[in-house]
């Protein structure tokens, strides 16, 4: 599914003005206000643009009813504004159009993006009481998913104490073993092994995860063969993997690897887990933190 496009997020600061000025300071390079917004890489039609949007878009605080521009000059409570028209300005840079541009601010920012997910009863590692939650659908057959898995595991690695990881199933059906190796997992899970299997199976998936190749790694990280062949076909597994591929439909869920941010959906037609994951962590944490305060 994955159209692994290059878009990267800047946390750098910024501000900028509104009204007439600002339109014409987005010309010269620069807004009216007392730190000039850095648009100097921008075409004029670029800055005219970002212009448009940074005052039209309404900043991503449903207390404060007010455009991003404004939020800004006014350096009011809000603490995603300046993400937010940064954000802008990013992804104009990157020559996306104004729709394209507008759907991922929604995606990114708008409080009307954000979905609950359940995570009650899913494998997760990471510290349990992180703000950020992570929550990936994938299969064990999917290059694309062995390739995020190794990137989400950096970042758990990378942001300790930021960050908690959940992983949920989602077995393709034009994978042969789609269905085999999310079970495999979810009756590793049962004797405390899901990770260490997971694993096993991204490791391996070039070298075939067939039964005979599962049931190798079974017996590689110390697992009750026996149980682990009851489980492996029991209903409690089935339902496991069915209830996370049921609610990956509810979602919309395309293709995999299927990644959400604290309930946001990272679009792979509008983010790169690569360039995105890590600045959107980072500033979730910001926003999110004891030391800073809730949204």
């Amino acid at each position: 599914m994955e159209k692994w496009l290059a878009w990267s997020i800047s946390l750098l600061a910024l501000s900028c003005g509104t009204g007439s000025a600002n339109n014409n300071s987005a010309q010269s390079g620069s807004s009216s206000s007392g730190a000039d917004v850095d648009v100097s890489s921008l075409t004029a039609h670029e800055r005219s643009t970002y212009s448009e949007l940074v005052h039209t878009l309404l900043a991503p605080c449903p207390e404060l009813p007010q455009s991003i521009g404004e939020c800004v000059e006014r350096h009011s409570a809000c603490k995603t504004c300046l993400p937010a028209a940064l954000f802008l300005r990013d992804a104009i840079s990157r020559g996306r159009t104004t729709p394209q541009v507008e759907a991922a601010f929604r995606t990114r920012f708008d409080p009307k993006s954000v979905s609950q997910i359940d995570v009650a009863g899913s494998p997760q590692k990471g510290d349990p009481k992180a703000p950020v939650v992570i929550v990936e659908w994938a299969d064990f057959e999917c290059p694309y998913c062995a390739r995020a898995a190794k990137m989400l595991d950096e970042v758990v690695k990378n942001r300790a104490g930021h960050v908690r990881l959940v992983f949920k199933y989602f077995p393709l059906s034009s994978h042969p073993h789609g269905e085999l190796t999310a079970c495999a997992a979810a009756a590793a899970d049962l004797q405390g092994k899901f990770w260490a299997m997971h694993d096993q199976l991204f490791d391996n998936q070039s070298s075939g995860l067939d039964s005979a190749n599962i049931h190798d790694m079974a017996t590689k990280i110390g697992l009750d063969l026996a149980k682990f062949d009851r489980d492996l076909i029991s209903d409690e597994v089935k339902t496991r993997v069915d209830k996370d591929r049921a609610e990956a439909d509810r979602l919309g869920l395309t293709g995999t690897p299927f990644v959400w941010v604290n309930g946001r959906h990272v679009d792979s037609q509008s983010f790169n887990l690569e360039d995105d994951l890590l600045p959107w962590v980072d500033l979730e944490w910001t926003l999110l933190s004891p030391s800073t305060g809730a949204r």
